[in-house]
């Protein structure tokens, strides 16, 4: 609950409001997206939102030329945890309830249990205009594949990718969550929306307030 608690007063401080899922079309480049699973008492944010994730991305694949390194063997494995109960189940026989994380801890995961799982090149960028606090405990041997960028430069990198159906894993210094569309001025992105998977619902934020609690995205490059 230290989390949670945490992250209300975060959102409070960025006027982050929360909406139902279906007021979410007001966006631009928008992706369709399946029930926000709500992570209830854990905190494995970094799970659902990577979980969200993926399964967003390989469901757009599959629906078009399904170009992407082993997209049907990504799409197995997810359709295995995709309802609550087995995804709960799955991270339970793995992790305790208050196991914090970072996205890439879910990937590992799957490719270890699903042998035929290719690297499909997903890349973490934390925000190096502020002191990223998820790239400050990130181990040595795990910081040469990590990339600074700017929050802006990142956001831009999430809204061209949004154009091309990928969504991201956006995480601040407590939460993580799957940014999944964006409202922009025909130049760049003014506007995002965001999954959230605890009580499982979708907040409008500003570009300029995504940029300032902005502590890492994990996206394809």
């Amino acid at each position: 609950m230290r989390l949670k608690i945490l992250f209300v007063v975060v959102l409070a401080a960025a006027g982050l409001h929360a909406n139902p899922l279906a007021d979410f079309n007001r966006a631009e480049n928008i992706l369709d997206i399946e029930s926000i699973f709500d992570q209830g008492r854990t905190e494995w944010c970094w799970a659902y939102s990577t979980f969200h994730t993926l399964r967003t991305y390989y469901h757009y694949v599959l629906a078009g030329s399904g170009d992407a390194p082993g997209a049907w063997d990504w799409h197995a494995a997810l359709t295995d945890l995709d309802t609550p109960e087995a995804f709960r189940t799955y991270l339970g026989n793995h992790f305790s309830p208050g196991q914090t994380g970072f996205p890439r801890n879910f990937l590992r995961l799957l490719e270890q249990d699903n042998p035929k799982l290719v690297d499909a090149g997903w890349q973490d960028f934390y925000a190096g205009d502020h002191e990223s606090v998820r790239y400050r405990a990130l181990p040595d041997s795990e910081r040469a594949r990590a990339m600074r960028l700017s929050s802006r430069e990142i956001l831009n990198k999430v809204h061209q990718n949004l154009k091309k159906q990928i969504p991201s894993v956006f995480c601040t210094s407590v939460h993580c969550m799957m940014i999944f569309g964006d409202k922009d001025d025909g130049s760049q992105p003014t506007e995002f929306e965001i999954a959230d998977s605890v009580h499982g619902v979708v907040h409008h934020l500003s570009t300029a307030q995504t940029a300032s609690i902005l502590d890492l995205v994990m996206t394809l490059p």
